[in-house]
């Protein structure tokens, strides 16, 4: 659920689909907040994913090129596979998963590796991904 602040000391859902969840709070419950990542960098970072993926002929679906990326990146979690070898798996970009603060350096990591594989500069990138929001 997420709650948009609107005053000093009140907040209230933004969105439709949290209202329900909203709903199942009593007044007088107490609730932990954390403060979210923020949804449009996140849906400009899927953009620019969107953007990359129409211009490369390496990965057979979009997910896949989402996980290189990541891993390219340094994102990942170290799995131990059956073998006894550690192998990596690419972190999650969930909302749950990483912080805003990770979120933005993995983003600009990304956004380079995308420069260079491209060879397109930042502001291009930022550009063109702005017809795949």
């Amino acid at each position: 659920m997420f709650l948009k602040k609107i005053s000093f000391n009140t907040y209230q859902p933004p969105y439709p689909s949290d209202e329900a969840e909203n709903a199942k709070i009593k007044i007088g419950d107490e609730v932990r907040v954390s403060r979210a990542r923020n949804p449009l960098h996140h849906r400009k970072m899927f953009a620019i994913l969107r953007m990359y993926f129409d211009n490369q002929s390496k990965y057979s679906n979009e997910d896949i090129a989402r996980q290189i990326l990541t891993i390219k990146a340094g994102y990942v979690d170290w799995v131990d596979g059956a073998d006894g070898v550690k192998y990596p798996f690419a972190k999650s970009w969930a909302f749950d998963k990483m912080g805003q603060e990770d979120f933005s350096k993995m983003y600009d990591a990304i956004v380079e590796i995308i420069s260079k594989e491209l060879k397109i500069t930042r502001e291009e990138i930022e550009h063109n991904s702005k017809e795949y929001y």
